[in-house]
């Protein structure tokens, strides 16, 4: 099982703090949990976990899409970061 966290205005937009995720076995790399999580959910979702500039990290380390998952991670999706 994997656990998935949601922050930011993503959190807001999903209506969803975390959710778990328990069969992996098509679910290898990061962007296999976005897609599933896009398809699963419907358009909502698809829309805001395919933004091109969506900061990912498993287990608090910012990854890239094709970071392989494992049983026990947690993966996390941020909205882009701004400053100023």
């Amino acid at each position: 099982m994997i656990k998935v966290f949601f922050f930011g205005r993503l959190r807001e937009t999903l209506n969803a703090s975390s959710i778990d995720i328990s069969d992996l076995s098509e679910l290898a790399t990061v962007d296999k949990v976005r897609i599933h999580l896009s398809k699963s959910y419907g358009p909502i979702w698809e829309e805001a976990l395919n933004q091109s500039n969506i900061v990912i990290s498993v287990n608090q380390v910012v990854v890239s899409a094709e970071t392989a998952i494992q049983d026990g991670d947690e993966l996390a999706f941020f909205p882009p970061m701004t400053g100023g």
